[in-house]
């Protein structure tokens, strides 16, 4: 059959639609109303039987080059491939996979976009002089064709497109039908009058770039292709085309039902029925086919992300079609500046979801969407925000199913206009408003039954606000849920309901909540849509915000960016890659490995830092064993939930309790625990969901601290200096100092020694640290302690002192650390040794200015001391501001601490580590014991060196080594990958001189197992 493909529809900036039917409510029709019923949430589109799913094998022709598609297209001479739809391109071979987080990929030039020429050589912007070779790149076109069957050219047939990027021309049987822009919205189409009986050819044209393309550089892998389902829709010339359901609260816990409904074709006296609550009411049709039924004073259980009451309506036409829909009764009300719910005011505990797969891209199957949906109840999560366009509808019926608030957002985002360092550059010209408005109508005539939708936000980082309003506007205008742009913080223009921003520090958080307070005008809701940049290890200071969004009736909460990584899994090699790997001319990087969640959805550990920082009911100690339990849910009691409770003593842990008390909603209880005094005092709380068993969250109460006591008595010394050497021994161990490179050259236990050859740049077993490697956090401040040395120095010649004090053998050794000739700090290392060990101690002065990372020492052993046991933080790792998901105890790991990432850098710290045991399989070993505070611990089979130069996951060795970290000092990770670095009560703090202390102790295999140590 012939076509003729080629328009103008793509690069004619007046035309986004053609013959396109007006938004409607998603919904799925059956025959019968046990079937409509019956149906489930993930399984109606395919298996109604009024629909008709048309995803699967597609015929499919790329043209790489425009050009090569030919004026007129004989689909009976073409030589097809065979597709998946839905698919993307860049995940099936036919393109490569592009990352960007901002810009566009061609020259930024509203709304001019690439035709038929190579892209080539381009620069970024007329005023932005960056360059990029686009060499063999073009404005592709995909060729999509699908036959399918008509037997009765007396029904109505409506085609759905649930999602195509970047456009779609659609022709069915040699004739064009239509032309859709806005890639995540549904696009129908209606096909009856291009029908024949019999077999059908549809061709479904689709283009890489558009002029709506300027308004989609959303910050994800740039897909192409159709990559959500595609449906037919066959029913009678007369029937359900809409509904529009309204819950206004009547007070006294009361609710109407307003069910609106649109029967295409539908002539006065037509009757549609609705059920609910058993209850049957009809209402006949008016001229324009419009019908209302009314059901009154309805005694509800509200809805809420804790309570996910719904209700069953079935609104029914011509007993032929019957429709389900699941309805919440919530209200939403802002008082000046503070949000309700149901009259309660909730707290945001969000995070931020893209559509991403790591083999299929875009493409997420409806499992793969209830899959996210489920692990987000199961972390505590309560809110997402649908970053940054709609997604597929089932994923928002499932929000409303198991119960998370939702910010939907418009498919609106021009952050390519960065290219010209000016965001509002589209948004304030009035010719793109047709576009942006057809978008969000789009958005919301979709949407629009849904009672989870707490928020319907315009769009993500335009500037604005000349577009925004009118949208904003006509969103007042058709619904009473309030409206959300993240620009609003910045702009005085009225475009949002709520104020919001993105990665702002906690204290200037604190200064926008008070500017609000003191200008009435401005009184708003505070929302950060988004926070605590998941970008590597990390994120710092979660718990932190969290306390302050409960503290203040004011913040809203937030939501976390990001739900998951964005990568591209390969199967042949275990790899993962990102921006920059797949010959992609124009890329950011690592930028989109930025998750909470592996792109498999395994989790990190940054999802149970927010695990535990979003639990629904937190401990507080009071002082004298008193501790303070909140439930800090707004609408749920603690009923459902198990309280268990177990003391744990200087490491040890005693019987587990449970504690019999429930909670209403916002309540708070106090029970008394034994406290000893001068003991390491814990209380462990586990909240266990009843009847699955399930831990819903995990926290620890400090009782009292103490850290365990370790003195060294004098003992024997032989001392031995020979060829720039100096051995101390004391019984069984020798301990070598080198007295040229400085620190330890062997550590012998009888005749096993523990030190092996270094490869370490400072040419010493134990050396100075004051460097973290390739932390996705650090990314911005790196470069600047690569810069002043901290990555590269190496120590002077020790000046080296032996002496006696009180019965104790002194070594002293004073020198510096040198980076680019120039000196940056001062060391003494004074090694106390006694008869049961060594103490080590460090004073040093830094003349760096700059944000420290660490100040530590790092201790290389032989590689099959490898076995660790440690009293402090587990079992996961922790930082100073990251810590509230792990627990002070005993733990036992092997050798490599650090979490294998998609990004190789410095992970797997345990914080407040109070002693360590680092052994071989026999037992022998050594015994790292903190004095007068505890210390950081990292062991690994790797330095920092070597995970500095690593790119990719594949790339983690096993080196011939395993290196301790011993930290004196560490500062938080922060979010600064996007948002602020650590908090200043996080950082080490700037002083002359910093001291920190620890004890090295033989232990042997009887020794290893004693629990008196």
């Amino acid at each position: 059959m012939k076509y003729h493909l080629k328009n103008e529809n793509y690069y004619t900036f007046e035309t986004f639609a053609k013959n396109k039917l007006p938004p409607r409510s998603y919904f799925i029709p059956f025959s019968e109303k046990e079937k409509a019923l019956a149906a489930e949430i993930t399984t109606a589109r395919y298996t109604s039987d009024l629909v008709v799913c048309l995803s699967g094998e597609w015929d499919f022709c790329f043209f790489k080059d425009p050009k090569d598609l030919l004026q007129e297209f004989d689909t009976d001479k073409t030589a097809f491939d065979k597709v998946t739809v839905p698919s993307v391109w860049e995940y099936s071979g036919y393109l490569d996979p592009m990352y960007l987080t901002t810009y566009i990929p061609f020259r930024f030039n509203p709304p001019k976009i690439p035709k038929e020429r190579e892209i080539g050589l381009f620069r970024l912007a007329w005023n932005n002089l960056q360059t990029h070779y686009a060499r063999g790149q073009y404005n592709s076109v995909g060729v999509y064709r699908k036959k399918f069957f008509v037997t009765d050219l007396t029904k109505n047939y409506t085609i759905s497109f649930l999602g195509v990027a970047a456009c779609l021309d659609l022709f069915l049987n040699g004739k064009f039908v239509g032309y859709s822009e806005g890639s995540h919205n549904t696009a129908e189409f209606l096909l009856d009058e291009f029908l024949t009986e019999g077999e059908n050819e549809l061709v479904a044209v689709v283009h890489r770039f558009c002029n709506g393309t300027y308004l989609e550089t959303q910050d994800m892998f740039r897909n192409s292709g159709i990559f959500r389902d595609v449906l037919l829709r066959v029913s009678d010339r007369k029937h359900l085309w809409d509904y529009e359901i309204k819950t206004p609260y009547r007070g006294d816990g009361k609710y109407d039902l307003y069910v609106t409904v649109f029967v295409d074709g539908g002539e006065a006296g037509d009757e549609v029925a609705a059920d609910f609550f058993g209850e049957t009411k009809k209402g006949t049709c008016d001229e324009s086919g419009k019908v209302e039924i009314l059901f009154s004073d309805l005694k509800v259980k509200e809805w809420s992300a804790e309570t996910p009451n719904l209700y069953t309506v079935t609104i029914s036409f011509a007993d032929k079609e019957y429709v389900c829909e699941e309805v919440g009764f919530r209200r939403i009300e802002i008082q000046k500046d503070v949000f309700l719910f149901n009259g309660k005011k909730i707290k945001v505990m969000g995070v931020n979801h893209h559509d991403t797969h790591p083999e299929k891209g875009s493409a997420m199957s409806v499992s793969d969407m209830e899959k996210d949906v489920k692990l987000m109840k199961e972390y505590n999560v309560n809110a997402v925000r649908t970053s940054h366009y709609p997604p597929d509808p089932v994923f928002v019926r499932l929000c409303k199913k198991y119960g998370l608030y939702t910010i939907e957002e418009a498919d609106i985002e021009t952050h390519c206009a960065h290219a010209i360092k000016n965001m509002t550059y589209i948004s304030r010209d009035e010719k793109w408003k047709e576009h942006y408005l057809d978008r969000v109508k789009r958005m919301y005539g979709r949407d629009k039954n849904l009672c989870n939708v707490i928020l319907w936000s315009l769009c993500n980082e335009s500037g604005g606000m000349t577009c925004q309003k009118y949208c904003y506007d006509y969103l007042k205008t058709v619904t009473d849920t309030p409206v959300h742009y993240e620009w609003q913080a910045f702009e005085e223009k009225a475009v949002s309901d709520v104020l919001s921003e993105m990665y702002t520090p906690i204290e200037k958080m604190k200064e926008r909540a008070a500017s609000r307070q003191a200008n009435a005008r401005r009184m708003k809701p505070y929302l950060l849509c988004e926070y605590a940049h998941a970008m590597g290890v990390g994120p710092g200071a979660l718990e932190d915000y969290v306390e302050l969004f409960l503290s203040e009736d004011v913040y809203m909460g937030g939501c976390i960016w990001e739900w998951a990584d964005h990568a591209v899994y390969h199967k042949e090699n275990g790899n993962y890659t990102y921006g920059g790997d797949h010959h992609d001319y124009i890329n950011d990087k690592t930028f989109c490995v930025d998750g909470i969640f592996r792109p498999d959805r395994e989790p990190y550990t940054s999802a149970y830092v927010m695990k535990t920082a979003y639990r629904p009911i937190r401990a507080k100690h009071l002082g004298d064993g008193k501790v303070m339990f909140t439930n800090v849910n707004r609408f749920l009691s603690s009923e459902h939930l198990t309280v268990k409770t177990r003391l744990c003593m200087d490491g040890k842990e005693q019987e587990e309790k449970t504690l019999s008390f429930v909670l209403g909603p916002q309540e708070s209880t106090t029970v008394e625990f034994t406290c000893p005094e001068g003991k390491d005092a814990f209380l462990n709380v586990t909240y266990v969901e009843k009847g699955t068993g399930r831990t819903v969250a995990e926290e620890q109460v400090a009782l009292s601290e103490a850290l365990p006591k370790f003195v060294l008595t004098p003992g024997a010394y032989n001392v031995v200096k020979k060829n720039g050497k100096l051995s101390v021994t004391s019984g069984d161990v020798r301990v070598t100092f080198d007295l040229k490179k400085g620190g330890l050259s062997s550590y012998r236990i009888g005749e096993k020694e523990l030190i092996g050859r270094t490869r370490n740049r400072q040419k010493t077993s134990i050396y100075n640290e004051l460097y973290r490697a390739s932390m996705s956090n650090d990314i911005k401040i790196e470069k600047e302690w690569v810069r002043k040395g901290l990555s590269c120095f190496t120590p002077t010649r020790p000046k080296t002192t032996v002496y006696g004090k009180d019965g104790f053998l002194c070594v002293k050794q004073k020198y510096r650390l040198v980076a680019f000739l120039l000196p940056i700090a001062k060391v003494e290392d004074v090694y106390l040794f006694g008869k049961e060990g060594v103490s080590v101690k460090t004073t040093i002065g830094i003349n760096v200015k700059t944000m420290l990372p660490r100040i530590g020492k790092t201790l290389e052993l032989n590689k099959e001391f490898d076995n660790v046991r440690y009293y402090g933080r587990g079992d996961k790792e922790s930082y100073p501001d990251m810590k509230a998901h792990t627990k002070i105890g005993l733990y036992e790991k092997k050798g490599d601490f650090g979490e294998k990432m998609i990004v190789p850098q410095c992970s797997g710290e345990r914080c407040d580590v109070r002693w360590a045991e680092i052994t071989d399989k026999a037992g022998t070993g050594l015994r790292i014991t903190a004095v007068e505070k505890p210390f950081g611990l990292n062991v690994n089979h790797y330095n920092e060196k070597d995970i500095s130069k690593w790119k990719h996951i594949i790339d983690y060795r096993d080196l011939d080594a395993t290196y301790v970290n011993i930290d004196g000092y560490l500062c938080g990770v922060g979010s600064n990958s996007c948002g602020p670095l650590p908090e200043e009560k996080y950082r080490i703090p700037r002083q002359e001189k910093y001291e920190y202390s620890f004890i090295l102790s033989p232990i042997t295999f009887k020794q290893s197992r004693g629990e008196e140590q």
